[in-house]
């Protein structure tokens, strides 16, 4: 009987991953490889890589961290890391493991073969998304709750108060006590506007669609849209007059109606940079971005 050896199994491994996506028989030979020859942090980051794509969330957390034991350099190890702990909901140290993906990864030029730049900082952006929602989420009820408190405190304080001192008093201490609630109420409105989110700036937004910024192109005109959404634009104009217009190409600006060519496009770089600083500093614009946020979310009460 032939003896494999552990580059073998997981070429074979590989295989099942790449061109068959059957990532459970992959799981097992790369465990096969990884019985050969324990300390390669290759085979742990793969096999992580595969229980990410089944929903192994803690397997793939006990994989990852097992590759970065052996190579803490790994871009890939730490994004599979961050994106395992944040679907555990994880969400402080899914940042942190991310972000440590990103600058491995931005040392390299950001031309890591397994997870894809920009894959990476997508998924930061989605775990900074959900760590300000986890703590927006946390401060609204301990407001919440606090608030009850005090008006309990209150409440109870002006109605000993009252029958201590008798009932020609029950009136004087009915006004304080709603003068001190409508004071209560003031601080903490106040106090909720300092967590109230704010709108995303219209010139973070494409005209056609209106949602944030992703990819965004601008035109000799100096108009900036999402890519693709000015594509499909130039490719269902249908008006008759537009089109006896520009019938070379019969593609217009749609803001000016000038003559545009999809070649004409070119990527606005700043816009690009300045949206991601935006949701950087603004978690919470992530949500904005129209992208999957789905995670399971035990909420507060």
């Amino acid at each position: 009987m032939e003896t494999r050896s552990a580059e073998k199994w997981f070429e074979e491994a590989e295989e099942r991953r790449y061109y068959e996506d059957d990532f459970e028989t992959a799981i097992d030979l790369y465990t096969n490889a990884i019985n050969l020859c324990p300390n390669n942090a290759v085979y742990f980051t793969n096999r992580a890589f595969c229980h990410i794509k089944i929903g192994n969330w803690q397997k793939a957390v006990d994989d990852s961290r097992r590759a970065i034991e052996l190579d803490n350099t790994s871009a890939e190890a730490h994004s599979i890391l961050g994106e395992a702990l944040l679907e555990k909901t994880e969400h402080v140290e899914a940042v942190r493991e991310l972000k440590e993906a990103v600058n491995l990864e931005r040392a390299n030029g950001g031309t890591g073969e397994f997870y894809e730049w920009k894959y990476i900082r997508e998924l930061l952006l989605k775990a900074k998304f959900y760590e300000w929602k986890y703590a927006h989420e946390l401060r609204s009820w301990e407001l919440q709750h606090l608030h009850k408190v005090c008006v309990l405190a209150l409440t109870e304080m002006h109605s000993r108060e009252a029958s201590q001192k008798g009932g020609h008093t029950e009136a004087a201490e009915a006004q304080c006590l709603q003068q001190q609630l409508d004071s209560l109420e003031r601080v903490f409105s106040e106090a909720a506007k300092a967590d109230k989110q704010t709108e995303v700036p219209d010139y973070f937004r494409c005209p056609i669609s209106y949602s944030v910024l992703r990819d965004p192109v601008i035109t000799p005109s100096g108009h900036t849209y999402e890519r693709e959404e000015i594509l499909r634009h130039l490719g269902k104009v249908s008006d008759k007059k537009k089109r006896k217009k520009y019938h070379e190409k019969n593609h217009f600006d749609p803001i000016t109606q000038e003559p545009l060519d999809p070649s004409q496009l070119v990527p606005n770089l700043a816009i690009k940079e300045a949206v991601e600083a935006f949701i950087e500093k603004h978690a919470w614009a992530y949500g904005e971005l129209g992208m999957d946020i789905s995670l399971t979310w035990p909420g507060f009460g």
